[in-house]
């Protein structure tokens, strides 16, 4: 059994003003699990969320003193795995997910007309059933079934406009198959193909392929993977007052090919892979208006980029590394850029652990991008500075602190909402 409570007051999301927008987050979860015989397992799994959390209007970008969302979230899962054969596993499980999220924004001293309120209820059914087998000492052979379904309604209500949608519901059904094969030590191959039916976008089969060879005499190690994607819509994107019922199903197809090499006893390791992704059909809202949108297919789009990464271990318990990745994105049919997707992004590390302290210092690069997907606003480039220092004071216990935004740098990641300034957490650790 567990219990979480999180609560703060919170900063203000809209930049130079002082109104805050508190946060609170309540989780219970709880797990059982019981051997049935020698051969099967049972087990089920419950947890409850509750978040409860102020924000401020966004357009126009303006503090909001009383806008605030519910959200409430149950989820539990049954399983119960048998050891059919000694190389022949299988298990059905049986999940449940319930979720209820309120938006309410009553009149208020900044804004005497506004008067909205909107609902969303829904829920989802999913049923699994997994078998694991080998037909030879190195291989392992997955064949799957799962069916889920969807169900959803929404209400909203405001001084411009109300819609509703009565609950609609979606089915998916899938069968998949995976194959791992590892024919020698220093090679790994894995393929797998899934058909899905969706009620409404049809049937759809997807696939992917990945490779893993180390040269041991070398310490050169090649990865390489390719896959494909569908997405159907969800009810939300389809029915809502911001839906699109002419939506169609997003795809894709991208690869990535990388190579890690080690020098000195494995003290130094750097490692460079290319990814590539193409888009068809991505689903995004698009503004129509101050106060209207919807969501909105885009023909066909692409992302690729580069990723490196250098990690040296200079001591036993002291480690550094270097970070960074190099993304276009574009929307084929514009030439425009993906909103909020920097072009770089970079971070270095040092971690040491002199027993019984450890330290830890991060500096984070992120580069200027769009706010959006029209290209019409940039928003900067920022850094920012986290450091972290531990002690264990017993075989059990350990003291912690750790400051973020060290520099109290000013920064936003969405156009109008502040980033944190400098915080300081500190706590202790026990485990029994």
């Amino acid at each position: 059994l567990q219990a979480s409570h999180f609560e703060t007051e919170g900063v203000s999301k809209i930049r130079d003003t002082s109104e805050n927008d508190a946060y609170e987050n309540t989780v219970f979860s709880g797990r059982y699990g019981r051997a049935l015989g020698d051969c099967a397992d049972f087990s089920l799994s419950l947890r409850r969320n509750y978040a409860d959390f102020e924000i401020d209007d966004g357009f126009p970008l303006k503090d909001d003193p009383n806008h605030r969302i519910e959200s409430e979230m149950f989820i539990s899962r049954a399983e119960l795995a048998i050891q059919t054969a000694e190389r022949w596993d299988q298990s059905l499980a049986v999940s449940f997910l319930t979720m209820d999220r309120k938006d309410v924004d009553p009149p208020d001293s900044v804004d005497t007309l506004e008067d909205d309120y909107s609902r969303f209820r829904g829920d989802k059914k999913e049923l699994e059933w997994l078998n694991n087998f080998s037909v030879f000492d190195s291989d392992l052979e997955t064949i799957g079934l799962e069916y889920q379904e969807e169900r959803g309604s929404s209400f909203s209500d405001s001084v411009l406009f109300s819609s509703r949608f009565d609950r609609k519901q979606a089915q998916t059904r899938a069968v998949f198959l995976q194959s791992q094969l590892m024919p020698a030590p220093e090679l790994s191959l894995t393929a797998g193909v899934r058909a899905e039916d969706h009620d409404r976008f049809g049937t759809e089969t997807t696939w992917s392929a990945s490779l893993s060879r180390l040269w041991p005499a070398r310490n050169l190690r090649l990865r390489a993977n390719y896959a494909t994607s569908f997405k159907a819509p969800s009810l939300y994107q389809l029915y809502s007052s911001f839906g699109n019922e002419a939506l169609e199903a997003e795809k894709s197809r991208g690869y990535d090919v990388g190579l890690e090499q080690q020098w000195l006893d494995s003290q130094l390791t750097v490692s460079l892979a290319y990814f590539n992704n193409q888009f068809r059909n991505l689903i995004d809202w698009v503004s129509t208006g101050l106060w209207t949108g919807q969501y909105q297919n885009f023909g066909k789009a692409e992302t690729d980029g580069w990723e490196a990464r250098l990690v040296c271990q200079l001591k036993e318990n002291l480690e550094t590394g270097v970070n960074y990745t190099y993304t276009q994105t574009r929307d084929l049919s514009t030439g425009d850029e993906f909103g909020r997707r920097p072009e770089n992004e970079a971070a270095v590390y040092v971690n040491w652990q002199p027993d019984p302290w450890s330290f830890s210092l991060l500096a984070a690069y992120v580069g200027s991008r769009w706010d959006d997907n029209a290209n019409l606003t940039r928003l900067k480039h920022y850094y920012r500075v986290d450091a972290r220092v531990a002690r264990r004071i017993a075989e059990a216990v350990s003291i912690f602190g750790r400051i973020e935004n060290l520099f109290d740098r000013e920064y936003e990641t969405v156009r109008g909402y502040a980033g944190l300034e400098q915080s300081l957490y500190a706590g202790i650790k026990a485990e029994f």
